[in-house]
């Protein structure tokens, strides 16, 4: 929502698109208050702070899209935003989850980039052995495992694993300082 209107202000800096970032602008900086704190003290805060900010963001948008130009890019970013709230406000009722997407986004940049270059990947079968790869080093990486270690691990000692405990492999739950990992061959 906030990029609709930006994308505005930047074309015009008198817009009156401005109010509404500038109200963005005070949510976003709430978050950074609100930095390390445990999902209920968040949820608090963002109950206390956030959702008077976001009731008169609510209320600049439905008084202006009736001063709105149907079809003008504001009266879009506005219909968007209308569209859309009952998603952008969720995240004042659980302290878990962020005002944006960001981090989701900057985790899949790398994929989306080199999505021309996956087209390639020789069959549908390599396609799909591509995506679980990308998926268990994504894994890791979030885990902060280093994901090379953290493959060269899982390929030692998956054949010596029992089914029923391969979950032990999972990158939030293997030990790679274990002696077994550094004795296989």
């Amino acid at each position: 929502m906030r990029r609709k209107f930006a994308e505005l202000v930047k074309l015009n800096a008198d817009s009156i698109a401005t109010e509404a970032v500038v109200m963005i602008r005070a949510l976003y900086k709430l978050e950074k208050d609100l930095i390390g704190l445990s999902p209920d003290e968040r949820r608090r805060r963002r109950t206390d702070k956030a959702k008077p900010i976001l009731k008169t963001l609510h209320d600049w948008l439905e008084s202006r899209v009736r001063q709105c130009v149907k079809g003008s890019p504001l009266a879009k970013a506005i219909q968007y935003a209308r569209k859309q709230w009952p998603d952008l406000i969720r995240y004042v009722e659980d302290g878990r989850l962020e005002l944006d997407n960001n981090f989701v986004e900057r985790q899949i940049r790398p994929l989306a980039l080199g999505r021309k270059n996956y087209l390639f990947a020789g069959s549908q079968a390599g396609g799909h052995t591509g995506a679980i790869m990308y998926t268990l080093m994504g894994t890791a990486k979030l885990n902060g495992v280093n994901p090379l270690e953290y493959l060269t691990a899982v390929l030692k000692r998956i054949g010596s694993t029992p089914i029923t405990e391969v979950d032990s492999l999972l990158p939030w739950k293997i030990d790679l300082t274990e002696a077994k990992y550094a004795e296989a061959v």
